[in-house]
């Protein structure tokens, strides 16, 4: 063959039917070389294979109302299939519709579990979303979310201006969920 550097396998004898190699890179296609020796070197066999693809990074969890949307970074990895994620830690997972090679996010409004079930505001879910590809499912990678009742719009907002200042009064919606206010200018 056009392999020039054999490793012996430790311990392999004439009994020895299969072997692990360790510290491969998921998402990367190999080819390997095998042939068996005694006092002469015998013919080779081949084969070519793909590993299953590299967990998701840089996963995000953003809680919504009963959802969660899940951000993660673009693997670049043109053999993915499409993506699973589970609600449930990773016990039970479902296929993400539509999704493949170039998806970096996903809204979670369902169980994983197959029940059809919506997310619960106020319970926690560890998510779980691995990457898949000819070759099987990758690793996971995990993040957790409580989504929440969302607070509703303040009304009746009226901004008064001053000099170089504006005070604003609202009606609080009176959704008790409420920690705190934010307020966004253009700039001017």
């Amino acid at each position: 063959g056009s392999f020039e550097d054999w490793t012996t396998i430790a311990g392999s004898d004439e009994n020895t039917t299969s072997h692990t190699i360790r510290n491969l890179t998921n998402g990367t296609e190999y080819t390997l070389e095998l042939r068996a020796k005694n006092t002469a070197v015998g013919p080779q066999a081949s084969t070519t294979f793909r590993m299953p693809p590299a967990a998701p990074s840089g996963l995000v969890a953003t809680p919504g109302d009963e959802e969660v949307r899940l951000d993660w970074d673009d693997p670049n990895d043109h053999t993915i299939t499409g993506y699973e994620v589970s609600t449930d830690g990773g016990t039970s997972f479902a296929y993400i519709s539509g999704s493949g090679a170039g998806t970096t996010s996903h809204t979670v409004t369902k169980l994983s579990d197959g029940s059809d079930a919506d997310l619960t505001n106020g319970t926690e879910y560890v998510l779980a979303l691995r990457a898949k590809n000819a070759s099987g499912e990758g690793p996971v990678a995990s993040a957790s979310a409580r989504p929440r009742t969302l607070p509703a719009a303040p009304s009746g907002l009226v901004a008064t201006p001053g000099d170089s200042e504006v005070t604003l009064n609202w009606i609080n919606p009176g959704n008790n969920t409420i920690t705190h206010y934010e307020v966004s200018t253009d700039g001017g």
